[in-house]
């Protein structure tokens, strides 16, 4: 963009330029999330991570009853100050699980979140893609 003349023409226009070196920046590295459904247990970020830029470290994992009482009590208890990101695996699509944990992780306790329905985990074929658009959606949060 430095060299096209139309280019140059209109940010001089507006009073703008770029600078002609980069801009380096220190990052975090974030743990690897590790999915558990039933019996199984995944790492997709292992391999999805890498081609997209994301360097992850493995997280902390949280079970809870599958009850909204008992995901909000997980939630109180486990995520704080230390807690960067959470990616809370539902069982069902039930508006008022999402809309309780969007609610404490938005308001009461503000922390990047990501909710996914544990159907759409099993569905092997598509793991890796799921694994990369949720790295990607909690990379953006970040």
């Amino acid at each position: 963009m430095s060299r096209d003349a139309s280019v140059q023409t209109t940010l001089s226009t507006w009073g703008l330029s770029f600078e002609n070196k980069l801009l380096y920046l220190t990052g975090r590295v974030l743990p690897t999330e590790r999915i558990l459904q039933g019996a199984r247990a995944y790492e997709p970020s292992t391999k999805c991570r890498g081609p997209v830029g994301i360097r992850l470290q493995r997280p902390g994992m949280i079970e809870y009853d599958d009850r909204q009482e008992a995901l909000l009590r997980a939630l109180q208890q486990n995520v704080g100050q230390q807690v960067q990101m959470v990616v809370v695996i539902l069982s069902t699509n039930r508006k008022e699980k999402y809309a309780c944990v969007k609610r404490y992780l938005c308001v009461d306790c503000p922390t990047p979140s990501q909710c996914v329905v544990a159907r759409t985990l099993s569905r092997l074929q598509t793991l890796m893609t799921i694994a990369t658009k949720i790295s990607l959606q909690m990379n953006c949060c970040t």
